[in-house]
């Protein structure tokens, strides 16, 4: 396992690690460690090879998650959901990030969060925020839970936090699919030009609505998911080919380096170089 943390992790923060045993190793979710961060903006983790899921829960400022080569915006109301074996980077993306978390196993824990994810959706925005958010808060309010003679309460919590999750899943499933088709087609196209006229009539929506549900569904306008994904890509690019800056402002999509440069640094923080290097 690699786990890289930078400081950022403010003094009110707070976690618990739960104690194992023979009982928690059976229940489909075993909580495993849970907490609440206040964090600056130079927090940052960068982990792989952890065999446990994270559910996480954005209460106020924004984060930013990178994982399976996307970018994805953690704002207020926004549920995260990975699994901690990829190789992922999460952080403070603005100038502060209040955050739940729970970190989780279980026999049931890699089926529930593939479902959950379908379409690579590691980070979305459920109707049913409010629920989960109160179901965190009792899991931490309940420190016996983390207790293996009291880890059941944590497994059923952890449980209803998942039916919470796929049942607005389901329901709104007949409503995404349009909306996915306007995803697929921007991570397939991405390098061209890519007009609102196109997506909106991929989603058979008015420009005005598809821009309202292609933020409920992703956080993101459409403009701001392309420029996420266009950095993700180059980020790969940056870390594992020896293309000039150049030439990788071509391959993602941009008409000269001085823009993407700019771009680059507004979502990173540093310049292509820099990340290159570091």
């Amino acid at each position: 396992m690699f786990v890289k943390n930078l400081t950022g992790i403010l003094r009110q923060s707070y976690s618990y690690v739960a104690a194992q045993n023979e009982l928690s190793e059976r229940l489909s979710l075993s909580v495993r460690s849970a907490g609440e961060f206040f964090c600056d903006l130079t927090y940052c983790t960068e982990r792989r090879g952890m065999k446990q899921f994270l559910l996480l829960y954005t209460i106020s400022g924004e984060g930013e998650l990178f994982y399976h080569a996307k970018s994805y915006d953690l704002r207020e109301r926004s549920v995260m959901l990975i699994d901690c074996d990829y190789p992922q980077i999460y952080r403070t993306k603005q100038d502060f990030w209040h955050f739940y978390y729970v970190h989780f196993t279980g026999t049931a824990a890699e089926a529930l969060t593939k479902k959950a994810t379908e379409g690579e959706k590691f980070a979305f925005y459920p109707e049913c925020g409010k629920e989960i958010r109160e179901l965190l808060e009792n899991i931490l309010k309940c420190k016996d839970i983390l207790l293996p003679s009291e880890s059941l309460k944590g497994c059923i919590m952890m449980e209803q936090i998942f039916q919470e999750i796929l049942k607005t899943e389901e329901t709104g499933a007949a409503e995404q699919a349009p909306l996915q088709n306007a995803i697929d087609y921007i991570h397939w196209h991405y390098a061209e030009k890519i007009s609102l006229e196109e997506l909106s009539k991929l989603a058979l929506l008015s420009k005005f609505y598809f821009i309202r549900q292609f933020k409920r569904y992703t956080g993101s306008t459409p403009a701001e998911y392309l420029r996420a994904y266009r950095i993700a890509r180059a980020q790969i690019l940056l870390k594992t080919t020896p293309l000039s800056v150049e030439e990788i402002a071509a391959k993602v999509g941009y008409e000269n380096a001085s823009s993407f440069i700019r771009v680059f640094r507004s979502s990173i923080g540093c310049t292509p170089e820099f990340f290159r290097e570091g």
